[in-house]
């Protein structure tokens, strides 16, 4: 059995999802396997006490009947693919990623790297003609850093780094992904 993660993008407004988000998740139903679970990422809010970007992707699913859907925690990258690899580890389930071509770029080393270690076998969907310009160059900036600290072993450096700053997430997520 197979487990299909969609990777938040941000949102459109407090209560609505982007457009990359909603392109995310239709590449997600139309990629999973009848008995195929789907968890979501996005355990963040536009303002404290709203709904988290995740709950809306839940929502979303659960009106196309998919109700097989979860959310993991996580802020980011770095702290969604560890939770997902571990969970999937325990549960016996291979990964499939279902996000944007920019997005990938950065996110592929890290979710390979935390598969293996949790010895979990894992696969990538791309969604294209997604993002904006803005978005597509801080992606590959990034994607550039991450490669750089895993070759010069700062990858564990970069992780706590980047998952600290990202904690401030959770009082309030208002960056804009497809621009």
């Amino acid at each position: 059995m197979e487990v299909t993660v969609v990777i938040a993008c941000h949102f459109k407004s407090k209560n609505e999802l982007c457009e990359t988000t909603i392109a995310r998740l239709k590449t997600a139903l139309q990629s999973a396997q009848k008995g195929d679970l789907v968890w979501v990422t996005g355990d963040v809010p536009f303002a404290p006490g709203g709904p988290t970007l995740g709950n809306l992707m839940k929502d979303w699913l659960a009106e196309r009947n998919t109700e097989s859907s979860i959310l993991l925690g996580g802020v980011g990258t770095f702290s969604e693919a560890r939770k997902a690899c571990e969970s999937a580890s325990q549960k016996g389930l291979n990964i499939k990623i279902v996000s944007s071509l920019w997005h990938l770029f950065q996110a592929k080393p890290i979710w390979q790297r935390r598969a293996e270690e949790n010895g979990v076998k894992i696969s990538f969907i791309p969604v294209g003609h997604t993002g904006g310009w803005r978005t597509i160059a801080i992606y590959v900036a990034l994607g550039i850093i991450v490669r750089l600290a895993i070759v010069f072993g700062l990858e564990n450096v970069l992780e706590k780094r980047l998952t600290a700053s990202q904690g401030s997430r959770r009082q309030g997520f208002t960056f804009d992904g497809c621009r």
